[in-house]
């Protein structure tokens, strides 16, 4: 089992695109210049990927896809990095803004593409079903599973399943 991931400072979320270097710096999220934490980039990431999802940590897996070293690396004192969410969902691919800041100058902007999977609890099928078949309690169980999207369609208690009739094989 992964390690816990050590507990992030609140991360805030970014104020909407601006035209000043000035407004964005309101809005500081706190790095390990900052926090007793020593988070890097990689940390605000995950932390904040995990508290979107409200989720635990050990059910959510956060593949981090860069070859920049800046992304793992603790920051002197006075610089701190902005992070926002380029897309609206927290499962699947993702990309963040990553903004690296030095009082009111911005000195590094990264793009950071994210792959995140979350743990569910799902009703699968545990034998073949055709068209036209009621589902029975001993043909389903309920699994956990890494799921890489959103699927509201899935059912999370067999007891939801059983009795329904298949409308495909």
């Amino acid at each position: 089992a992964a390690p816990a991931a050590p507990p992030a400072a609140p991360v805030q979320p970014a104020p909407a695109p601006v035209a000043t270097e000035k407004a964005i710096e309101a809005a500081p999220v706190k790095t390990a210049a900052t926090s007793p934490s020593g988070a890097c980039l990689t940390d605000l990431i995950r932390a904040r990927v995990i508290k979107e999802l409200g989720a635990k940590p050990e059910d959510v897996h956060v593949d981090i896809e860069t070859i920049n070293p800046l992304v793992a690396e603790p920051l002197p004192a006075g610089q701190n990095w902005l992070i926002r969410p380029l897309t609206r969902t927290f499962v699947g691919a993702m990309q963040f803004e990553g903004q690296l800041v030095e009082g009111e100058k911005s000195l590094q902007r990264l793009t950071i593409s994210v792959d995140v999977e979350k743990k569910a609890k799902v009703v699968v099928s545990t034998q073949p079903l055709g068209r036209g078949d009621v589902v029975s309690a001993t043909a389903v169980e309920e699994r956990e599973v890494w799921l890489d999207r959103d699927m509201p369609t899935l059912f999370d208690s067999a007891a939801d399943a059983v009795g329904l009739e298949a409308k495909v094989p």
